[in-house]
């Protein structure tokens, strides 16, 4: 057996190497495609296996004035968590529990911030994540987690937040630094409005 040059096991080294990281990778890339496939098989038949695990009361809010219910998914897009959020003209509802239940709400005209959050997973599986803020006592800041078509909940929930302002006659007045010199009758028209 011949002794290789040092260029040439340096050589060899090196192919190794790169095969052995190419193989990694494409091992990655075909884990991937698994996980995404298997999301949107299960993700079509959700309904199906969702009847087989909870009795059908449990699976949505059911009330007579719900505008939008939906359960929070797990990482793969698949309903079988114990959290069901559910939107009325008025209120917004999160149910949580399986032998325990606990049912927060908060009034709608109380929220006052919605943003919209999706990580990369997220995107993948067709989910997001909406944050709230509002002035409830119980519920100042919250998620509702992993909700399918989340830019048309949202857009929903700001269209009925509004409307419920509007309805309520409720305003909330940002000021961003505070009033200038001569700018008192402007400040007593804010204070009267808050009278009436």
């Amino acid at each position: 057996m011949t002794e290789q040059p040092p260029l040439g096991r340096l050589y060899f080294f090196c192919m190794e190497t790169i095969q052995t990281k190419e193989k990694k990778r494409r091992n990655l890339i075909e884990f991937a495609r698994f996980l995404w496939i298997f999301a949107r098989i299960y993700s079509t038949i959700d309904e199906r296996i969702l009847t087989w695990i909870l009795p059908e009361e449990e699976q949505e809010m059911k009330r007579e004035d719900m505008v939008w219910s939906d359960r929070k998914r797990n990482w793969l897009g698949l309903p079988w968590t114990f959290t069901v959020y559910g939107l009325t003209e008025d209120r917004l509802f999160i149910k949580t529990g399986i032998l325990n239940i606990h049912e927060d709400e908060v009034r709608l005209y109380r929220i006052l911030d919605l943003s919209l959050r999706k990580t990369f997973w997220q995107r993948i599986v067709g989910l997001g994540t909406i944050h709230v803020d509002s002035s409830d006592k119980t519920m100042k800041a919250f998620d509702i987690h992993n909700i399918r078509d989340c830019e048309n909940v949202k857009e929903q929930l700001s269209q009925l937040v509004e409307q419920e302002r509007d309805n309520k006659r409720v305003s909330s007045r940002e000021f961003i630094g505070g009033y200038e010199d001569g700018d008192l009758m402007s400040r007593m028209a804010i204070i009267n409005k808050r009278h009436y």
